[in-house]
């Protein structure tokens, strides 16, 4: 005997993306700036970005982020993209950090 009642598939949920994944599915943009500061000895600095609506947000970037074994220095013009934080403050930070000329 049928009641008449349809049984709906069960609801699965989606899995969360990695953050490579997250990456890998955005266009890349790169953006320019100056290096705020860089410590050789912490192994990270920070990229004063050129976009003027950008003003007063520094944007750090870890050594393992330097394309090709380069050490940047104060005031070095640079190219960068942007990847989302892995930390709990939510803040983005920069990726594959180069040199302006190259």
């Amino acid at each position: 005997m049928s009641c008449g009642a349809t049984v709906e598939p069960a609801q699965i949920p989606a899995a969360k993306a990695t953050v490579g994944e997250v990456m890998a599915n955005t266009e890349t943009t790169l953006h320019r700036g100056r290096v705020k500061s860089f410590s050789e000895v912490n192994g990270y600095g920070f990229i004063l970005r050129n976009n003027e609506s950008d003003q007063g947000a520094d944007l750090f970037f870890h050594v393992s982020a330097i394309a090709n074994n380069w050490r940047p220095k104060s005031g070095h013009q640079v190219t960068f993209e942007i990847a989302p934080s892995r930390q709990r403050d939510g803040r983005p930070h920069a990726i594959n950090v180069k040199p302006l000329d190259e």
